[in-house]
């Protein structure tokens, strides 16, 4: 068992590729340095932050904690506020972030799995 306070673990800006259009922060809940059957991570998006368009190999769950965002399709947007949690079936095209004039935090829950980002 491992207990983990979240208040510990720092928010780190992210560099990574899948975000575009403003500052990403990630905080890491449990990850691969504890287990490769779950991915669970905090996400603090800034003001027009989000994901390119991307898939993953596992189902995932966004627990959305704050602001305002939008999860979105190719074909559909869906405006999401706390309290909200959105099902992603493995291998849907989508993305995810802040609307322009809101920051948003979700929660991802994902079974492990590989993350692709697509082109846009």
């Amino acid at each position: 068992m491992k207990v983990i306070d979240q208040a510990n673990i720092s928010k780190d800006t992210s560099s990574m590729p899948i975000f575009t259009g403003g500052e990403v922060k990630v905080q890491p809940l449990v990850n691969k340095d504890i287990t490769d059957d779950l991915n669970l991570g905090h996400v603090h998006f800034s003001v027009g932050a989000r994901t390119k368009l991307h898939i993953h190999s596992r189902d995932q769950v966004l627990m959305i904690m704050s602001g305002k965002g939008i999860v979105a399709t190719e074909t559909e947007e869906n405006v999401v506020t706390p309290g909200m949690l959105v099902h992603i079936p493995r291998e849907e095209r989508h993305w995810h972030g802040a609307t322009k004039d809101t920051a948003m935090s979700h929660i991802s829950v994902m079974p492990g799995g590989v993350t692709t980002t697509l082109v846009e």
